[in-house]
């Protein structure tokens, strides 16, 4: 793989770092590398409004993350939305994953993605939500990847011929909490006044 192709920097800050390596490509990337740290700290203070959302599920649990960023043209970058989906995935199954945001090699991992992209970002949070037992869980995540929710559903009783039923509607209810943007999780949150209204 070519140096450019493994950095996605710019043709002659690959010519500088290749004639200051000595042609050497584990050193020229290293010299990227740096230089690339150095850039994304003169962007650190730069607000990041953009992001993606990403879901992914396994038999047992469902991983929600969201990836902030400065542009919309980042966040609709295909290595963008393809790291948020593996990292998404990889959540699920490594325990050191479960809280991206904490995660030390999520961050490590996450860097190389901002550099590539020349771009302030960050993993604004992540989940991993495993539903109890007698329950049904679903989740939806918007088509412009920017928001998601998950719902879980408890059951009284057998869950069995129920489950199938219970997760469409917990999709459902999903899908209507990210279109309707609702400010309250649970009735005890809303304040008085509000409810007698």
């Amino acid at each position: 793989m070519t140096l450019r192709g493994q950095t996605g920097a710019g043709i002659m800050d690959c010519k500088g770092a290749l004639n200051e390596s000595g042609g050497d490509l584990a050193k020229a990337v290293d010299i990227l590398r740096k230089k690339g740290l150095a850039g994304l700290a003169k962007r650190a203070g730069r607000a990041m409004k953009e992001g993606v959302v990403v879901a992914k599920t396994s038999p047992t649990a469902v991983s929600l993350l969201e990836i902030n960023c400065e542009t919309d043209f980042v966040a609709k970058n295909p290595d963008v939305i393809g790291f948020a989906s593996t990292l998404a995935s990889e959540m699920l199954s490594d325990a050191s994953l479960a809280n991206p945001a904490e995660s030390e090699k999520a961050k490590e991992r996450l860097q190389a993605v901002a550099m590539k992209m020349g771009e302030n970002m960050q993993i604004r949070r992540g989940v991993v939500y495993t539903a109890a037992a007698n329950t049904a869980a679903g989740f939806y995540v918007h088509s412009d990847n920017r928001k998601g929710a998950i719902v879980e559903l408890s059951f009284d009783g057998d869950l069995g011929a129920a489950k199938a039923d219970l997760e469409t509607l917990a999709r459902e209810l999903a899908m209507q909490s990210v279109a309707m943007s609702p400010k309250y999780l649970k009735r005890e949150d809303v304040a008085a006044d509000i409810v007698e209204k």
